[in-house]
């Protein structure tokens, strides 16, 4: 689900130096997720942008156009309060405490949360097609984690 997230963000303007600079994705912590997220990546692009995973907990001036914040993770990163970086996790309501992306079981189903006022801080535009199937879309004034 990562990676599809990412064909329905648009990101501002100057978040890319050239068209073909790689669309960076930090995974926060040592999880497994990251190996298999790079697995997944290769070779893939999105609007021209090839896939980049790496680890984001030791990024302090990378740019991070997508940071995964697992449940386990309990330190962030520096990149989480970046403007132009979405942020996805899967911990308990995090979209609901300032994350934009949450991501969640229920019935059996992987499911997310969308919170536009944190992506919309960040300066990000989510389209209306990812809105559609969130299972939850609001606006929340509070900050990140």
């Amino acid at each position: 689900m990562v990676l599809n997230f990412t064909r329905f963000v648009k990101w501002p303007q100057g978040a890319f130096s050239a068209p073909e600079t790689p669309l960076t994705i930090c995974v926060a912590g040592e999880e497994p997720f990251l190996r298999d997220l790079e697995t997944a990546a290769h070779g893939k692009s999105v609007f021209g942008h090839p896939f980049k995973v790496i680890n984001g907990e030791d990024q302090t001036s990378a740019a991070c156009h997508v940071l995964y914040l697992p449940q386990s993770q309990k330190k962030y990163p520096p990149a989480i309060s970046r403007p132009g970086t979405l942020t996805v996790g899967d911990a308990d309501r995090f979209a609901r405490s300032g994350g934009m992306i949450g991501l969640m079981f229920e019935g059996g189903n992987l499911r997310f949360e969308v919170n536009l006022a944190a992506s919309s801080k960040a300066g990000l535009i989510l389209s209306s097609k990812l809105l559609k199937v969130a299972s939850a879309t609001f606006q929340s004034a509070e900050g990140p984690r």
